[in-house]
């Protein structure tokens, strides 16, 4: 969260922290970063694909 303070651009700390909400079970927090994520990252981000998986999984599960 401070990164992101620090420097709300930077793309990876969204996608980093969507990962730790996500193992936390915080799946609506993990999605809300996770979207935030795919709005910054750049086109050939290689996290990207990763990221679109989670995303594309919690959705289908109603982000539970």
């Amino acid at each position: 969260e401070r990164a992101i303070e620090l420097e709300p651009w930077y793309a990876r700390s969204y996608a980093i922290l969507g990962s730790a909400y996500e193992g936390l079970g915080k799946n609506a927090e993990a999605l809300d970063h996770y979207a935030k994520y795919m709005a910054r990252a750049s086109r050939n981000d290689d996290m990207k694909p990763m990221v679109q998986t989670r995303l594309n999984a919690l959705t289908s599960t109603g982000g539970k």
